[in-house]
């Protein structure tokens, strides 16, 4: 066979190196008629005519034109086997509860309306046979015996609360109290000193009250249980699951905020794990009748059937940024009638990989189907939208589909509580804006309003000076307003985070002999849980802000079960914010002139 020197080709005939430009003309019929009666009729006039036709355009060729009769289908199924928060050690997988459940629960807050829940279900469990005793019980117990002074005072902050404890703390028994002390054996000892002969009911009592408040509440054994990360406003857990030949696939989720866990949520990777026996996976092939594959507006291949108007794809606007749009159109006008719908049920809390396929057409012929790209000779253009994605690195490949078992539909209650998370350019800091703290009633309230009515802003001092200016040390920003100081990483010069720090109560002396003005705190879990020094990631609080919510969530799981918790949610921001805080500034004085009648 001659070879060809391009060079020479270039030199031969330079037209080549010339830009050209394609046209292409758009036929388009154009009616004599308004009358199509009879063109819509499509009459056969020479039907050896219409034969030759076909044959001319390669209509009886049928090269892999054979539809789809039989499918068979190899499947691989495993399930999670094991859970772990954070970078804590893995726990045994409790199918029961709901993944989502398992994540987000917290410990429910012990405030006054968990108090009066506890104790009035208590005193219902008394009233089959131990109502007797009621008077002795809350004599022990009444609220106004336990709570502490400290407990007292932030229910006297809150007007609703304070109502609210004035009715019912001699009257209903602190429920929590009962709780702890049934925990620690030393109930049943007060039971026993106090109330004899009746220690053997009350230890039955104890019991269903126990058993109640678990079935009540779906909480956290313990802090390994924790997989909120303060630092990063996020989930972040992993699970893992048996594979086989001693083989242990594991998937991640290091970035869970959004409030809705599904398959995107968690990250593949795979491992040999030691300590596990050999698993055999559930290994199914399973037979197919496949059904054509439709949607709305799509081409039909009958000649006498009309598509639906409901869709039109002459309409969709595609710019530059259109790509998905013009994918739509072009898999709608072209390839929407070479798709298959096969009906394959897979199990909740399953990880499912496709071994292959198998369809045999209507001429008999039979062909292996893999997944797109699973070859090495693909690897340069994988691209796949449904697979689960490698958590380090591009390969290996995997066409593993899980099905979590997660909530698809929960009922959720307003917030708990409430930050804003906002960038004060101005200040070169952050701020952790508190619009709605939790209150002793187990809602959440105003921040704001709470904050005026507890004389948290003060009216603006009137200054009787003949003097022009005056000296400000620092101006005031809302005690809901916590701030956060960019400070460097430990170890680095270039890298920043942000730290919890506090406002100093300019308005008030000095509390210590130090000098040392007290200072604002916030009122909320979220800003307080961390106890030492609170860092958030420079990264996690964009220009846009974040907002991060509590909130109440109950759900109804498989068999019946409910589940109540307490999860947080991260959504984008409002945007920037300004506290116009300044500090260590000269302003002018307004002098106020008393009314001369002018």
């Amino acid at each position: 066979m001659p070879t060809i020197n391009l060079k020479e080709l270039v030199t031969v005939a330079p037209v080549y190196q010339k830009p050209t430009i394609v046209g292409y003309n758009r036929l388009e019929s154009r009616p004599r008629s308004t009358n199509f009666d009879r063109s819509l009729k499509a009459e056969v006039r020479d039907a050896m005519w219409m034969l030759t036709r076909q044959w001319q355009t390669g209509e009886f060729a049928g090269d892999n034109a054979g539809s789809a009769a039989k499918i068979k289908l190899f499947t691989e199924k495993t399930s999670l086997s094991k859970l772990g928060m954070q970078d804590y050690p893995l726990k045994d997988y409790d199918p029961d509860i709901p993944l989502e459940t398992i994540v987000e629960r917290e410990k429910i807050p012990v405030d006054l309306a968990l108090r009066v829940q506890m104790g009035k279900y208590f005193k219902k469990l008394m009233k089959e046979s131990l109502s007797a005793h009621f008077s002795t019980l809350l004599g022990e117990y009444k609220l106004s015996k336990t709570l502490s002074a400290e407990e007292v005072h932030k229910i006297e902050k809150d007007k609703e609360s304070t109502g609210f404890y004035k009715l019912v703390k001699d009257r209903v028994p602190d429920g929590y109290k009962i709780y702890e002390e049934i925990n620690d054996n030393s109930f049943l000892t007060w039971v026993t000193a106090n109330i004899p002969g009746e220690t053997a009911a009350f230890d039955i009592l104890a019991e269903n009250f126990l058993n109640w408040f678990k079935r009540l509440f779906s909480q956290p054994e313990d802090e390994t249980d924790n997989a909120w990360i303060p630092s990063n406003l996020e989930y972040k857990f992993k699970t893992t699951a048996r594979s086989g030949s001693r083989q242990e696939i594991t998937l991640p989720a290091d970035q869970y905020y959004s409030g809705n866990l599904d398959w995107y949520s968690f990250n593949f990777s795979e491992g040999l794990a030691p300590s596990i026996q050999d698993f055999k996976p559930d290994r199914e092939v399973i037979s197919f009748l496949p059904s054509p594959a439709s949607i709305k507006g799509m081409p039909n291949a009958r000649f006498w059937e009309m598509e639906e108007n409901e869709i039109n794809f002459g309409d969709i606007s595609a710019g530059t940024t259109g790509l998905m749009n013009m994918l739509l159109a072009e898999f709608g006008l072209m390839f929407s009638n070479d798709w298959m719908i096969i009906p394959y049920k897979l199990p909740v809390n399953s990880l499912c990989k496709i071994k292959g396929i198998v369809v045999t057409d209507v001429f008999g012929d039979r062909y292996l189907i893999k997944a797109a790209g699973e070859g090495p000779d693909s690897e340069w253009e994988r691209w796949a939208m449904y697979s689960m994605s490698n958590r380090y690195e591009f390969a290996p490949y995997n066409n593993y589909f899980f099905l979590p078992p997660t909530l698809t539909k929960s009922l959720e209650s307003d917030p708990v509580e409430k930050v804003h998370f906002i960038r004060d350019e101005m200040a070169n800091m952050a701020w952790g804006i508190e619009s709605v703290i939790p209150s002793p009633m187990g809602k959440g309230i105003s921040g704001k309003e709470n904050v005026i009515a507890n004389d948290g802003q003060h009216a603006e001092e009137d200054f009787s000076s003949s003097a022009e200016v005056r000296y400000l040390l620092g101006t005031k920003v809302p005690e809901n307003w916590i701030p956060f100081i960019p400070v460097h990483k430990e170890g680095s010069v270039s890298e920043m985070h942000f730290q919890r720090a506090q406002m100093p109560r300019l308005d008030s002396l000095p509390t210590s002999g130090d000098g040392q003005f007290a200072t604002i705190k916030p009122q909320g879990v979220i800003l307080t849980e961390v106890k030492e020094k609170y860092f958030i990631e420079e990264e996690e609080i964009p220009k846009a802000g974040v907002i991060v919510k509590r909130t109440y969530q109950r759900t109804r799981w498989f068999d019946g079960k409910t589940c109540l918790w307490i999860g947080r949610r991260k959504e984008t921001g409002r945007g920037q914010g300004s506290s116009r805080l300044t500090f260590d500034q000269i302003v002018d004085i307004t002098v106020k002139k008393e009314n001369d009648g002018m």
